[in-house]
């Protein structure tokens, strides 16, 4: 069996999503081995159980399970722990006045913690150090969030203003090509009309060129 039928069906029941096309895949952050969801209401629905992994001793619980994004679950676990993360350590360059140096001290040491917990190094003591300075920062660090909240709504606000101005100049474009046919439509008809009781073309022309001028002022 070659790595993409491996990666369309289930390791723990051999479901293949070619037969069941519904069929979703799910992750638990403890050990993101993944499990069809079929597998997880199975296994897990009486409560905590450990992963059906051979060799993983990890006690899972289903409300833990979540979707899979990535088909790289290395992806997805590394993307989860930035995350997380950055949801504590999470300052710019303004809570340093400016320093540039001491701001790349800080994210190398962010870094740092994201390499040791996605690659298993000195978890324990990676995750007391992210405990403690969320302990240590805890006012700091809620300031922040609300502030990178606001600054989201403030962005999705420009975002939509900017949408709608867009979508207004695309109407007004459209309004003032309407108008630009109709005149153009107008002109010639009156043109014709004119001209039935008239024998100056030049004069008929021009004296319907200043009447579309005016309906355009």
């Amino acid at each position: 069996m070659d790595d993409d039928e491996k990666k369309d069906m289930c390791p723990i029941c051999k479901t293949d999503r070619y037969l069941s096309p519904d069929m979703t895949f799910l992750v638990n952050p403890e050990c993101y081995h993944k499990i069809c969801g079929s597998c997880v209401d199975r296994i897990f629905s009486l409560g905590p159980a450990q992963c059906p992994y051979e060799g993983c001793d990890k006690i899972l619980r289903k409300n833990k399970f979540k979707t899979q994004i990535f088909d790289d679950v290395g992806v997805e676990k590394e993307v989860d722990i930035r995350k997380r993360v950055f949801n504590v350590f999470n300052k710019s360059l303004t809570d340093f006045d400016g320093n540039l140096d001491a701001y790349n001290r800080y994210l190398e040491e962010v870094e740092d913690i994201v390499y040791n917990l996605d690659n298993g190094i000195d978890v324990a003591k990676t995750e007391e150090r992210l405990r403690t300075y969320e302990e240590l920062n805890k006012q700091l660090i809620m300031a922040n969030m609300e502030r990178n909240k606001q600054d989201l709504e403030n962005f999705e606000q420009r975002q939509k203003f900017e949408k709608e101005m867009k979508l207004k100049k695309r109407m007004l474009e459209r309004q003032i090509e309407e108008e630009e046919r109709a005149n153009r439509e107008w002109a010639k008809k009156e043109i014709v009309n004119q001209l039935t009781s008239s024998t100056d073309a030049e004069e008929v022309i021009a004296s319907v060129k200043k009447t579309v001028k005016l309906k355009k002022s």
